[in-house]
């Protein structure tokens, strides 16, 4: 038996996350949504609630690390899209306290 690679587990950990409905994207397309969310706030209170969520996105606080269904992240983009960050950021809470 050959002893794997990193880039065999890479692979492996990789066709782990499609099955349980977490593809790499994801992260990167939730930093896209929370940075765009922030441009097109007009109220400052939740821009900067955005731009703190886009912060600890960046910094991998949350969402790469933690296992979230595909259903959970389409509602966190869904939340960035409407302008409910405050929810968002009491959802981050309830998940990182879980």
């Amino acid at each position: 038996m050959q002893n794997p690679t990193s880039n065999d587990r890479l692979i492996r950990l990789d066709e782990v996350l499609k099955e349980i409905g977490i593809k790499k994207t994801n992260f990167y397309e939730t930093i896209k949504e929370l940075k765009k969310g922030a441009e097109r706030e007009q109220n400052e209170a939740k821009k900067q609630e955005i731009l703190t969520l886009y912060v600890l996105v960046k910094q991998k606080k949350f969402g790469r690390t933690s296992i979230w269904s595909y259903n959970q992240i389409q509602q966190f983009i869904s939340h960035i899209k409407t302008g409910y960050a405050q929810k968002i950021l009491d959802y981050i809470k309830y998940k990182n306290v879980a």
